[in-house]
């Protein structure tokens, strides 16, 4: 079992794509920040929407996603998972980036958070970068798997805790 990542790679349905699509386009998008509320766009340029949870966009959201969490965690990772937090759709028009970032925190301050999802909202043909990477030391998962011209998205999972 791959304890540090796993890749969905059937075709999602694109009514899903379409309606995590139109809760980011309902809402008003601010400036990416990284770490803690920084904004530095020689680290990220984008604009994302916060869906906070308990909000109803956060639990339509949690209604596609649920069940493939569920079974990455199930295959791959093995947590007792308690519910989901928060999503954070980001959109990078050309010339928008995040470099090279890590997807946890690497300091003393606890965090209950035990998986990281990403999900690929636009086809792998309408853009360059986006490749999904771990340290040296770990095994990555094959960017043809994870950039593959799906109907509509592609679905990832990592362990962060």
């Amino acid at each position: 079992m791959n304890s540090w990542w796993y890749a969905w790679d059937e075709e999602i349905p694109k009514d899903d794509c379409l309606k995590i699509k139109s809760f980011f386009e309902a809402e008003a998008k601010q400036v990416a920040k990284i770490g803690d509320d920084n904004i530095d766009g020689k680290i990220r340029t984008s604009t994302v929407v916060g869906f906070p949870y308990g909000t109803e966009a956060n639990k339509k959201i949690n209604d596609i996603v649920e069940p493939y969490i569920i079974m990455a965690n199930s295959e791959s990772f093995g947590f007792d998972l308690n519910g989901l937090k928060e999503f954070q759709i980001a959109e990078y028009s050309e010339g928008g980036h995040y470099d090279n970032h890590f997807d946890m925190r690497l300091d003393s301050r606890s965090s209950t958070r035990k998986l990281g999802i990403t999900v690929q909202l636009s086809e792998p043909t309408e853009y360059d970068g986006g490749e999904f990477m771990f340290s040296d030391d770990l095994i990555t998962p094959d960017q043809d798997i994870l950039k593959k011209n799906w109907n509509c998205f592609s679905i990832s999972f990592f362990h962060l805790s």
